[in-house]
C-alpha cells in the first residue's frame, strides 16, 4: 500500500476494530500522522507570539490558539485529537489482528516494557492467507 492509500484507509476505516491492516498501511499512516502533527504544532507556534515573549506558562499568552483564539480554533483541535486517537487505536488493533493476535494486546502499551513487544509485532509480517480476523490484506485486490 502506498502513502495516499494508507491515509485514505486510515480516515475511512477509523472505527474498524475487526479487520486487518498490513505493515505498509500501518507505517504509512503513522508517518502521515507524524507529519500532520508537526504541521499543526508549527501552525500553533506561528499563530502566537515568539517563544521569548511568552512569559509564564500559566498566563494565557503561552497557549495562544487555545485561549486567545476563537471557540472554533480549540474546538477543531480537540475534535481532530479525538479522531486521531480513536483512528490510531483502531489501526493498532487491525495491525495486531494481521499478526493473528487479539486487539486487547494494545493494552500492554500502558506499561513501559509492553511497548517492546508491540513495536516488534507492528514490524513483523502478518499471517499469510486468512486468519480468524479476516482475509489477508496483501491478497490481490483486498488492500487497494
Amino acid at each position: 500500500m502506498n502513502f495516499p492509500n494508507a491515509i485514505k484507509s486510515f480516515i475511512l476505516r477509523w472505527l474498524d476494530f475487526k479487520s486487518r491492516s498490513s505493515r505498509s498501511e500501518y507505517w504509512w499512516a503513522i508517518l502521515g500522522l507524524i507529519l500532520i502533527s508537526i504541521l499543526i504544532e508549527f501552525a500553533i507556534i506561528m499563530s502566537g507570539e515568539p517563544l521569548a515573549n511568552r512569559g509564564n506558562l500559566f498566563e494565557n499568552q503561552a497557549y495562544p490558539i487555545l485561549f486567545r483564539g476563537s471557540f472554533g480554533d480549540w474546538f477543531l483541535l480537540i475534535v481532530f485529537e479525538l479522531f486521531t486517537k480513536i483512528a490510531g487505536l483502531a489501526l493498532s488493533v487491525r495491525r495486531l489482528h494481521d499478526t493473528n493476535r487479539s486487539g486487547w494486546w494494545v493494552l500492554i502499551s500502558f506499561t513501559i516494557i509492553g511497548l517492546i513487544p508491540l513495536i516488534y509485532w507492528y514490524c513483523t509480517k502478518g499471517s499469510t492467507g486468512g486468519n480468524k480476523f479476516g482475509s489477508d490484506p496483501l491478497e490481490f485486490g483486498v488492500e487497494n
